[in-house]
């Protein structure tokens, strides 16, 4: 049976001016012991910007009997924000008995996000949001919306999928990644919890958001470290026990936890 490469996951486990270093932990359908992940990142590359490209290696630093973990450090890193949205090209090629058997090529920002009492801190600084709500999401959209001072959008986890982009962009959460945009991703009742995690690794991915209808199922994102809000229909409406921020259409609107104004 052909090995593949089933799932993978970065992490940022130091990001500072001087280096970021970079955890990939590989899910594999098995790993024998000639079993190889080789790999490099590729970066950074940002659409707003000319940049000199530079390749860092993958370099395994653990196993088990289904994942490998690998490390690449950057000197010097390039971190994703939303005025420039640096970006480095991964791409792992899975070996056995040094043949081939599966590659993964994907497009990794790198950043740090904490959520507190004030709001989130997006590579250590304090973050302003200027949200617009959208149903879906397009090249053309996205830099009106950019020209207009947006820096956020909440936008449904499954949005309308926009049938005139062009090569891999064509997911509105690429999008984001790609054109430098946060995103609270709207919980819909039929989104399935596997969906969420997967957006969940995306770049942009700053927190999710139920409505009164979709909170109770949504508590489970919580016992996954996701950060979970709550879209506020009235000013007196009672935040949920568990919510972190609530989305509110008014600002003069005052609550008890973080709140982000969409008009």
């Amino acid at each position: 049976m052909s090995n593949l490469i089933t799932r993978v996951d970065v992490a940022v486990r130091r990001l500072d001016p001087v280096e970021a270093e970079l955890i990939a932990t590989v899910r594999c359908r098995q790993v024998t012991p000639s079993t190889l992940l080789k790999g490099q990142l590729t970066g950074p590359r940002c659409p707003y910007a000319s940049t000199v490209e530079i390749a860092y290696p993958w370099r395994e630093i653990a196993r088990t009997q289904d994942e490998i973990q690998l490390r690449a450090l950057i000197p010097e890193p390039s971190p994703w924000d939303t005025q420039s949205p640096f970006r480095y090209e991964s791409v792992l090629d899975l070996l056995e008995d040094g043949v081939s058997c599966d590659k993964q090529v994907s497009s990794q920002g790198i950043r740090t996000v904490h959520f507190g009492p004030r709001g989130w801190r997006w590579n250590g600084r304090e973050l302003s949001l200027h949200a617009r709500r959208r149903d879906s999401l397009t090249e053309d959209s996205v830099l009106d919306l950019r020209t207009d001072g947006c820096n956020a959008l909440l936008l449904p986890v499954e949005p309308v999928v926009s049938e005139c982009l062009n090569d891999v962009r064509a997911c509105a959460w690429r999008i984001a990644d790609h054109y430098g945009f946060l995103l609270l991703g709207l919980l819909d009742a039929s989104v399935p919890f596997e969906k969420v995690m997967q957006r969940a690794r995306c770049t942009c991915a700053l927190g999710w958001v139920a409505t009164a209808k979709t909170f109770a199922r949504a508590r489970s994102l919580i016992d996954a470290g996701l950060i979970l809000g709550f879209l506020l229909g009235q000013p007196d409406e009672p935040v949920p026990e568990g919510c972190s921020f609530v989305v509110v259409p008014d600002a003069s609107w005052k609550t008890s936890v973080p709140q982000v104004w969409v008009p």
